[in-house]
């Protein structure tokens, strides 16, 4: 304990002794040193980050974030957020978190023609299978998709018809949860595989979803059962949907119900219809044909390889004679409408709607009121008596629902609506008064209490440690000096060592002065003996 008292006596000597820009100078030198060794720890200790994958899209990022986070593995993303990093020390274990999510067979789109010994074939296989991963990607952009795979299978070109495969494309989708897939979303997918691969046609691509749905059916919403239900479903509700929407500004939100159901055909037909007119006629064809005869020669008549065309008479009376004839032919025709009628599935034959709904009646005080204010001022409505109730009727309502489904009779639609009352519903009352309005501030108070509970550990520690604390006790040394008395010695030392002749001097002037003080104390002594 001696050597770090002197240590801090001398400490505090030296920087009595420093001016006040010394001092400056030494803190801030001591604060830099400081902060550069705590810099330098802590970039030594700062690990070194790695990139797992780049040029990535945001639905690939947070696939690749989620599975690190999940791992427990720490990352860094570039500012466009398309790279991912990683410590050097995890990459490995981060590579086998996201091992389904790395494409190890997808190569760079430059690496198209291989080495130069490579075989002609595995390249087109080469680019084929990076066909395959550019549509799958673009697949992927779409909303509702969340993964996308698609297989090429090339075709085969021959001069014999038999021998000739057409191209096939099958997609695989994994749908995200909760985000509908319509068959307009089937059909754009079906037509970007088959204009983007040459000699592929929409009828040779198949799409069906992870769960084993197929998803491009041949005959489109008929193709199956799921697909017609989906599709009843859906507009059933959309049915239902207008006609409560418009129910609920006139009886308020929950005081109507509708409900419909809908008979659809999901048959698809296609004819040809033909019809004549028989009023509507047009000139296609004239033809006269004028014959005269004269003379004595008659003309072979007749048709071919008849007498009267083969054997002509010869004798006198048959020679003499005369005819004309004149024929007159005129084709017409009659105007026709030739029509190609074509009906798709989904077409309602009939629907059937059900509505319960609960007319709201004015209570007492509303209609004193009413009648008070009609009363009190006649000139507004001066027809309206104090009676008038604006209740909407049962009429209006049924008529409300009809417009809003397109409810049509020479269909055989039905509706019912029956306007009840409502079952109430049970309604859990809050505790009140002073204990009810203390659970509003049950969070305030758990936040409190954790301050004070904190605040009583804090001052409990504090004691603890002060009594564990030692106690010293320093001993007043008698050869103790304080640093001024050893800075005036010095001083003192220094200006006897270069005066010797003055130090002498005083000494002898101070031994003088104290002898005559001796002489005198002995003489004032001797005076009070006597």
């Amino acid at each position: 304990m001696s050597f770090l008292s002197e240590l801090v006596t001398q400490l505090k000597a030296i920087w009595g002794r420093w001016s006040q820009g010394q001092r400056v100078t030494i803190l801030a030198s001591v604060a830099l040193s400081i902060l550069s060794l705590v810099g330098v720890g802590y970039w030594a200790m700062t690990p070194q980050f790695v990139v797992l994958a780049d040029r990535l899209s945001p639905t690939q990022t947070a696939g690749y974030v989620s599975a690190l986070e999940s791992a427990g593995i720490a990352y860094q993303l570039n500012f466009a957020g398309s790279s991912v990093s990683v410590p050097q020390s995890q990459h490995s274990q981060a590579r086998l978190e996201v091992r389904d999510l790395i494409d190890v067979e997808l190569k760079s789109e430059t690496d198209l023609s291989g080495s130069l010994w490579s075989d002609p074939a595995m390249n087109q296989v080469r680019l084929l299978r990076q066909q395959e991963a550019r549509l799958g990607r673009t697949i992927q952009q779409m909303k509702p998709v969340k993964m996308a795979t698609v297989h090429l299978t090339q075709g085969t070109t021959s001069p014999f018809v038999r021998d000739q495969r057409p191209t096939k494309a099958s997609v695989t989708l994994e749908l995200k949860p909760g985000v509908p897939f319509s068959g307009g979303d089937t059909a754009a997918i079906v037509s970007l595989i088959a204009h983007s691969v040459e000699g592929l046609t929409q009828e040779n691509v198949t799409i069906l979803s992870t769960d084993g749905r197929l998803l491009s059916s041949a005959g489109g919403v008929d193709g199956e059962v799921s697909g017609q239900l989906e599709y009843r479903t859906m507009l059933e509700s959309n049915l239902a949907a207008k006609a409560e929407a418009l129910l609920i500004p006139l009886l308020g939100i929950g005081n109507a119900t509708v409900r419909v159901s809908a008979e659809i055909d999901f048959t698809e037909s296609e004819r040809t219809q033909k019809t004549i007119d028989p009023d509507s006629k047009a000139k296609v064809r004239e033809e006269l044909r004028t014959e005269t005869f004269t003379g004595n020669d008659p003309l072979p008549l007749g048709p071919p390889g008849t007498s009267s065309n083969v054997t002509v008479p010869t004798t006198a009376s048959a020679r003499q004679g005369q005819r004309a004839s004149e024929d007159l032919m005129t084709e017409y025709i009659n105007g026709e409408t030739t029509d190609l009628i074509r009906e798709f599935p989904g077409k309602i034959q009939r629907l059937t709607i059900a509505a319960v709904v609960q007319i709201p009646t004015d209570t007492p005080e509303e209609t004193a009121t009413a009648n008070g204010l009609a009363a009190a001022n006649p000139s507004v409505n001066p027809g309206a008596s104090a009676s008038t109730s604006s209740q909407v009727t049962k009429a209006e309502i049924i008529s409300i629902i009809q417009n809003a489904v397109g409810y049509d009779e020479l269909r055989g639609d039905q509706i019912d609506v029956v306007a009840a009352k409502f079952a109430a519903v049970p309604i859990v009352e809050t505790p009140t008064g002073f204990f009810g309005g203390i659970t509003n501030f049950v969070p305030i108070l758990k936040a409190v209490s954790l301050g004070l509970a904190s605040l009583v550990a804090l001052l409990l520690g504090m004691l603890i440690l002060r009594r564990l604390q030692p106690v010293v006790v320093e001993k007043q040394s008698s050869d103790f000096l304080s640093p001024e008395i050893v800075d005036r010695l010095n001083d003192l030392s220094e200006r006897m060592k270069e005066n010797p002749d003055v130090v002498t001097t005083v000494l002898a002037s101070w031994l003088n002065t104290n002898e005559n003080k001796s002489s005198e104390n002995q003489v004032n002594e001797k005076r009070r003996a006597a």
